[in-house]
């Protein structure tokens, strides 16, 4: 959930603010991460201000900034039109190219079968 008194940019940046890293321009990469998501030109505005789907995006750049290891993805295409969802797609593959190992839970079967493995259950 974003916190509805920061702004979106703040938003992104907020879990860098307690790692190790804290020296680091984290506003730079999340802006370069709000831009992948398209919605760069929002950076100032507050949750309340943006759509769900715009949410979801940022949401997602708040996960990805520090690039992390491991990405456990829950339906995240689910209730995003389909423009939104391939944004958030591409991000999630960006993602696993950098190195990161991301699992998804989906029941999106085009998308998973773009997967390098699945797992049916």
């Amino acid at each position: 959930m974003l916190d509805p008194a920061q702004t979106i940019v703040e938003n992104v940046c907020e879990g860098a603010l307690y790692s190790a890293s804290r020296g680091k321009n984290w506003e730079a990469r999340a802006k370069e991460m709000l831009e992948q998501a398209g919605v760069l030109a929002r950076f100032d505005h507050r949750p309340g201000e943006i759509s769900g789907g715009q949410a979801q995006r940022v949401a997602l750049c708040r996960a990805l900034l520090k690039r992390p290891a491991i990405v456990l993805a829950d339906e995240p295409t689910g209730n995003l039109d389909a423009d939104s969802a391939s944004v958030v797609w591409q991000m999630l593959v960006t993602a696993a190219q950098e190195g990161a190992c991301v699992i998804i839970a989906t029941h999106d079967k085009a998308r998973a079968a773009s997967c390098d493995e699945q797992v049916i259950v």
